[in-house]
């Protein structure tokens, strides 16, 4: 595959912006947390392929980079190429050389990684929203080939249905709710003292996201209003075998309107 080509697979992955000669993570509360080093010739492509001078980009946990352009009424996915760069941030560490598995995560938390869910048989799965002009459905495809080690481990923390998050860099790290990491505590799979030491290290602009990201919401499964923390698993870097044919995710609507 070319850069500039349509890309045929499903779209997931980090979403950053770029505008003029930055480029920025975003998240749902409107802050940027710009990314530090050279970036100047992944925009250089970014706007030719998207023939504009700003836009949103992807990076799976693949390190493809992909954009959407708007062509007509569409918005067709284009492959921009491999992710060379390092992305390094001043406030996150999103490729830690080392955290110990069910600590805090280190990195950016919302709209960061490619989004895998697990169901009740614990199976992985990558959940699709598909859309045309008259309908919209979710579909789920499941992965073929995930490690049934990693998913043992996966297990020992989530214990329950839901999702996580591979990022750019192999990192795995998922919502883990108040009441598993209390039976955490207990079963001493987690320390809390070590939980609280891994608070402390972290800059101020990364706590205050977890504050955010742990406010109360509702467990779909239990249906209790529960505290949710982005704990860390480990690191799997094993392509992955998606269940899914070949064929661009073609959107009739922004983009940005998706969380996939």
């Amino acid at each position: 595959m070319q850069s500039g080509d349509i890309f045929p697979f499903h779209i997931r992955g980090s979403k950053y912006c770029f505008k003029l000669d930055q480029v920025f993570h975003k998240d749902s509360y409107g802050n940027r947390f710009y990314v530090r080093g050279d970036v100047e010739n992944l925009i250089e492509v970014l706007k030719k392929i998207r023939g504009d001078a700003s836009g949103r980009f992807r990076v799976n946990e693949q390190k493809q980079i992909t954009t959407y352009r708007k062509e007509e009424k569409k918005w067709i996915p284009h492959y921009v190429g491999q992710l060379s760069t390092h992305f390094e941030f001043d406030d996150f560490n999103i490729n830690p050389d080392y955290i110990e598995p069910g600590q805090l995560w280190t990195g950016l938390i919302n709209k960061h990684g490619s989004k895998f869910h697990l169901d009740p048989k614990a199976r992985v799965y990558f959940r699709e929203s598909l859309s045309t002009s008259d309908f919209s459905q979710r579909i789920k495809y499941f992965v073929k080939n995930f490690d049934s080690d990693f998913l043992d481990l996966l297990l020992t923390y989530k214990r329950e249905p839901g999702s996580f998050r591979i990022n750019e860099y192999g990192h795995v790290f998922a919502p883990i709710n108040q009441s598993n990491l209390e039976e955490l505590y207990k079963e001493k799979v987690v320390e809390r003292a070590k939980i609280q030491e891994g608070w402390e290290k972290l800059s101020k602009k990364q706590k205050l996201c977890i504050q955010r990201y742990s406010l109360p919401s509702e467990n779909k499964y239990t249906k209790r209003e529960e505290k949710w923390y982005p704990i860390y698993i480990g690191k799997y870097t094993d392509k992955l075998e998606i269940g899914r044919k070949e064929e661009p995710k073609i959107l009739f609507s922004d983009p940005d309107d998706y969380d996939v």
